[in-house]
């Protein structure tokens, strides 16, 4: 009789998994990561092989995947060379909001030792490019990414904080 009833009693669920951060400096420094891998996977991007943008487009979503999608497509058929590194100098929170969670970042990109010359070998880049780009990042989260967010958005800004040129 008692292997009938627990036969028949339900299974007790397990715990849900815990989603998004417990706090405000966990999700940061999940932003700044994440930021931090999407810009040292564009430094492996080579245009000729689109493949070798695939791990850039793990780190987005949304509008800026589709943006970055066409920008590679773009200079792969251009047949663009891309050389130098970009590298993240500052990483700042501007917003958090856990309960989404969302996490928008002012930060700057130092794109001082990077070019892009197109199939005749003359440089794309505009001569009145900033060495250091002050940008704003809006990253959402995301089962897809070990940091558990995903860049949505990746827009030039004004203001401060002020990037400190190269």
């Amino acid at each position: 009789m008692l292997a009938l009833v627990a036969a028949c009693a339900p299974e007790t669920e397990p715990d849900p998994e815990p989603t998004g951060f417990a706090t405000e400096e966990e999700a940061l420094e999940a932003a700044r990561e994440t930021f931090e891998s999407y810009v040292e996977a564009t430094n492996d991007v080579d245009f000729s092989d689109p493949e070798s943008a695939e791990p850039v487009y793990a780190w987005l979503t949304g509008d800026a995947l589709a943006s970055e999608r066409e920008s590679v497509t773009t200079s792969h058929a251009e047949e663009r060379e891309r050389s130098g590194t970009a590298v993240v100098t500052l990483p700042e929170s501007a917003e958090v909001d856990l309960d989404v969670p969302t996490v928008t970042l002012n930060s700057c990109v130092d794109v001082s030792d990077v070019d892009i010359r197109n199939a005749s070998g003359e440089s794309v880049v505009s001569e009145d490019r900033l060495p250091v780009q002050p940008v704003v990042v809006v990253l959402v989260s995301s089962d897809t990414t070990p940091t558990q967010l995903a860049i949505q958005s990746l827009d030039g800004r004004e203001g401060e904080p002020k990037c400190d040129s190269a």
